[in-house]
């Protein structure tokens, strides 16, 4: 039993318009493949790449991983953490972005849950989903632009039913670097 998340949902990269290349070498994690092996995706063209992740010879636990995707025109790097679960039970959480002064839904907010640095993006109706978390106790940032960054400590997560992230978050003068 495997538990898979990518830990990056913002999928701005695919749309750029940049050649990137994407490649295994010998330091790669044994658990993790790519098929194809080697890919050079042109401007504007689009390619699938699968990753597998084989759990088979891995002892019960949480594994982690950094996929990094480079690009020789704009020496851009983005990496793309991975959480990897072998026979641990798992579960979620889901919320919705509000703003504290008003209750409006806030597209476009960041979340992260810590131990593992998952991360999402509210939707256009405020809400994200994190799935295939371990079970245990997590920590929620949500940084949105125009707001304040708020901090929720505590959040269990169960294999029964999602844990509660929604956050109302308070305006103010704070701008977002480096997101």
């Amino acid at each position: 039993e495997f538990g898979f998340t990518i830990m990056r949902d913002d999928e701005e990269y695919l749309e750029a318009e940049m050649c990137i290349g994407i490649g295994q070498t010998d330091d790669w994690i044994d658990w993790i493949n790519l098929a194809p092996r080697n890919l050079t995706i042109e401007r504007d063209a689009e390619e699938e790449v699968e990753f597998i992740l084989n759990g088979n010879d891995l002892d019960d636990g949480v594994y982690t991983a950094d996929v990094i995707i480079s690009s020789d025109m704009n020496n851009e790097i983005i990496t793309i953490p991975i959480l990897f679960t072998v026979n641990l039970e798992t579960g979620a959480i889901n919320g919705t972005i509000t703003s504290h002064m008003n209750n409006e839904v806030i597209e476009g907010a960041f979340i992260t849950a810590e131990p593992y640095g998952i991360s999402r993006f509210s939707d256009e109706d405020g809400f994200y989903r994190m799935e295939n978390l371990p079970v245990g106790d997590y920590t929620l940032t949500c940084v949105a632009e125009g707001y304040i960054p708020h901090i929720i400590d505590g959040i269990e997560v169960n294999s029964e039913e999602a844990a509660d992230g929604s956050m109302a978050i308070r305006y103010g003068d704070f701008a977002l670097l480096g997101i």
